[in-house]
This record gives C-alpha cells, sequence and structure tokens, in this order.
C-alpha cells in the first residue's frame, strides 16, 4: 500500500532536507506545504519532491495540516513534523503497521531532545504519543487551530512503543527569550477559546486550572521533577503558554 508523507514547513531550511532523508526510503510520495517561508526551504522542497504547495497561513494549523492531506494519494499518511526524524525502529515497524486491518492509525512517542544525545525523559514529554500514522479516509481529518488532533476513532487505534526524535522546539519551553516565540501559538490559542464562547470566570479557571494540572502533576505525579531543573523550567514555561492562552481570551485583554 502506497504510504504519503506530509511535511508543513515554514523558514525550515535548516531541517528540512533531514527531515525528508530520514524518511525517504519509507514512503512513496512526499507532501510538502509551506506556508510563507522567506528562505531557501522552498527550494530544497522541490529538490526531492513535485508535491510542493505554497498556501498563507490563517492562524489555523488543522487547516494546513487538512490541505496537505487532500493533496496525499496514498492510503496511509505518515505525518512528520519539520523538525523530527522517525527513529530506525518505526521505520522499520511502518510497512507491517499498515497490514494491520482492525487499525486505522497509530501513535508513536515523541522525544523532546535537548541535544543531540539527552532528551526528557518524563512528565508531559515523554511519552508524548502523537497520532502520526493513519489511514487516508476523508473522516480522518485534524481539528483545532493550534495543538490539533485527528479525528480517527480512538478505539480503532494503537499506541506503539516507537519513537519520534523531536529537535530544537524544545528551546522555546526554557528560557524567558524562547517563551516569546510562543506568541503566535499562544494568539491561535486565544482564537480557538474566544469561537467557544466561554464567559471570563470559566476561562480564568481554565487558565489556573490546567497551569497547576500541567506545571505540578507533571512535575509530580508524571516525575517531571526527575529531568532536575531543565524539567522544571520545560514544565514550567510549556505549562504557561497554555494558560496564557486562556487568559488572552478574556474579553478585557482582547
Amino acid at each position: 500500500m502506497k504510504i504519503s508523507v506530509n511535511i508543513i514547513t515554514k523558514n525550515a531550511s535548516k531541517t528540512l532536507e533531514g527531515a525528508i532523508q530520514s524518511i525517504k526510503g519509507v514512503v512513496d510520495e512526499i507532501v510538502i506545504v509551506d506556508t510563507g517561508s522567506t528562505d531557501d526551504t522552498v527550494t530544497i522542497a522541490k529538490k526531492y519532491t513535485k508535491k510542493v504547495y505554497q498556501i498563507p497561513f490563517s492562524q489555523d494549523f488543522s487547516r494546513v495540516r487538512n490541505y496537505a492531506i487532500s493533496k496525499s494519494t496514498g492510503a496511509w499518511v505518515f505525518v512528520l513534523d519539520v523538525d523530527e526524524i522517525p527513529s530506525e525502529e518505526l521505520k522499520k515497524q511502518i510497512p507491517e503497521l499498515i497490514k494491520q486491518r482492525m487499525y486505522d492509525g497509530f501513535w508513536f512517542r515523541r522525544r523532546w531532545y535537548l541535544d543531540q544525545n539527552m532528551f526528557l525523559h518524563h512528565g508531559l514529554f515523554y511519552p508524548d504519543y502523537q497520532m502520526r500514522l493513519f489511514r487516508n479516509n476523508p473522516q480522518n481529518l485534524y481539528i483545532n487551530r493550534v495543538h490539533e488532533k485527528n479525528t480517527v476513532v480512538r478505539s480503532r487505534t494503537k499506541q506503539m512503543a516507537l519513537d519520534i526524535y523531536h529537535y530544537d522546539s524544545i528551546y522555546k519551553y526554557l528560557s524567558w527569550n524562547g517563551f516569546q516565540q510562543l506568541d503566535g501559538y499562544v494568539r491561535m490559542q486565544a482564537l480557538m477559546h474566544k469561537e467557544k464562547r466561554n464567559g471570563t470566570v470559566i476561562l480564568l479557571w481554565k487558565a489556573v486550572y490546567t497551569f497547576f494540572d500541567m506545571f505540578f502533576v507533571g512535575l509530580t505525579r508524571g516525575k517531571g521533577i526527575f529531568d532536575g531543573w531543565v524539567g522544571v523550567k520545560a514544565h514550567f514555561f510549556f505549562a504557561l503558554s497554555i494558560a496564557k492562552g486562556y487568559i488572552e481570551a478574556i474579553p478585557i485583554w482582547s
């Protein structure tokens, strides 16, 4: 069965080639959707595939991912972020996984790397299961502007103890300077919350509850504290970014 890989890009000239090379021998089709690169990203993409599309970004990652799916002709879709590389074990298993008729999708663990050798082992950051391989059916699409989710029926999916290596993005959660790079994600979260038309009290409560749950519970029950000071920082800034999305949706801050 044919497999299409979907990769979303924007100014990713430093990582795109590595991502493509990591999956090239496993998939039959490479579909790349660029959302406004001003560097050599599109030029690099066209070296590997004719299926390179450019669309404006409308503050909605699900729209871009669904567009990529619409351009995919494979019976299965594998989704890879531009700063990710699948493990060798995962690549070996993909041809076998798509033969299983009882499942429509598979979840893989995502490792958040601090450098080429060290990754966070606990809490919200591992295992960070992601739905990345699914049947290319019209009903299997993405929802939510950010932190998007696929609508594959959960009972028809399976979690696999196989890893995707995630580089670069962790630095947004390790300092105040990095945290500022999350402003775009926060604004998309705020838009999503506004569309649900929740009142000020509910938004404020969700901001407080979410921060407490993600930070403190992630460090204790999730054992994120075992990753040391870097684990504390990562959980703090990640939890703060999610809570800030609720705060910015409150009318007084809009």
